[in-house]
């Protein structure tokens, strides 16, 4: 399958509000809700995609749950995205963080096994000594809402903690064959300060 790689860096700085999107979260029962951090801040961002394009004949239909048709059929992106925080202050903060999952619907429950635009095989990690570590994921439906979120709990030390995230996805396709995925930003405006 071939393959075609786009690669961002986000150097974006606006006055109010700094556009990415791991965000910084709290609430209230469980339910994800993002909330302002003045002390940790989102220094950069890189944004790697990776698409793989449908293939021109992906077989007789089998199954619909067969995950292989359906990257045959509609094709699939990988995402790799690195972060670099800074801590600006003198003491550790310890910080729910997450990752949103946008949906065409509300975000379907364990038992819906309707994929596209699901973040697949979506894994968090951090950079600890030159290696990289994983953090425990947990997925959270945003209540009523066509969104839900990864959450991790990370540390941030005082100084540069640097996250990674990882996913695939199957894009949506509409009948005439146009087909995208989405890739949220403003959700990363709880941060503070901007992206340098």
């Amino acid at each position: 399958m071939k393959k075609f790689t786009l690669t961002a860096v986000l150097l974006v700085a606006f006055s109010s509000v700094a556009f990415a999107d791991e965000a910084s979260l709290g609430g209230v029962g469980g339910a994800p809700e993002i909330v302002p951090n003045d002390v940790v801040q989102m220094r950069e961002e890189t944004i790697k995609i990776d698409i793989y394009p449908s293939l021109e004949d992906p077989g007789k239909f089998t199954d619909w749950d067969d995950m292989e048709w359906q990257k045959g059929r509609a094709g699939y992106t990988e995402f790799e995205i690195v972060y670099t925080f800074v801590n600006e202050g003198e003491v550790a903060e310890k910080l729910q963080i997450g990752f949103p999952e946008q949906c065409d619907y509300l975000c379907g429950g364990e038992d819906d096994n309707y994929v596209r635009d699901e973040l697949l095989d979506f894994e968090a990690e951090i950079l600890v000594d030159g290696k990289w570590k994983a953090l425990d994921v947990s997925k959270k439906n945003e209540q009523g809402k066509d969104r839900a979120w990864h959450v991790s709990e990370v540390t941030f030390e005082p100084g540069e903690t640097v996250l990674r995230n990882t996913y695939w996805v199957i894009p949506s396709v509409y009948k005439g064959g146009a087909s995208w995925v989405d890739y949220t930003l403003e959700t990363g405006a709880s941060w503070a300060g901007a992206i340098e």
